[in-house]
């Protein structure tokens, strides 16, 4: 008996076989031309983990359903994770993003261990500003904090 339930599960993204020591991996996205979304990748990632563990296994064939054997990284799923991204840094005290844009930019050429550095203390320093102080003060009071940007 088919139920309600059973109608409404999407059909998973990806599809392994295994067979005689070869595992084939099958894109299951057809009608988005197998685009690699963000669950895609972690299905195939979780598979290429498993399979790297069992010496039984020799050969992955990647295979896909469909027109298409894969279009790319899902643009759609993509443009909403940077709407996201934006909202968010849009959202922080302009003189925060400012910070945080130059330290990234100076860092850039700086080896691990004076990057590092060099990040501990504009951090350390950021934390002096009223924004940082006010952030903290509206996460304690559980409210939306009001920037002053300085």
């Amino acid at each position: 008996m088919i139920t309600s339930t059973d109608q409404m599960a999407p059909a998973p993204v990806l599809l392994r076989d295994d067979q005689d020591g070869i595992v084939t991996l099958t894109l299951n996205r057809a009608a988005q031309y197998n685009a690699l979304s963000a669950d895609m990748l972690t299905s195939l990632q979780t598979e290429l983990d498993d399979i790297a563990q069992n010496r039984a296994l020799r050969v992955v064939v990647i295979a896909a359903n469909g027109k298409a054997f894969c279009a790319g990284h899902d643009l759609k799923e993509m443009r909403a994770s940077e709407d996201r991204a934006a909202a968010k840094i849009a959202a922080k005290p302009a003189h925060a993003v400012k910070i945080g844009k130059d330290m990234f930019y100076k860092q850039l050429p700086m080896d691990l261990a004076d990057a590092y550095s060099y990040a501990s203390d504009r951090m350390a320093c950021n934390m002096n500003s009223h924004d940082a102080r006010e952030g903290i003060d509206a996460f304690i009071q559980k409210r939306k904090p009001k920037w002053k940007d300085k």
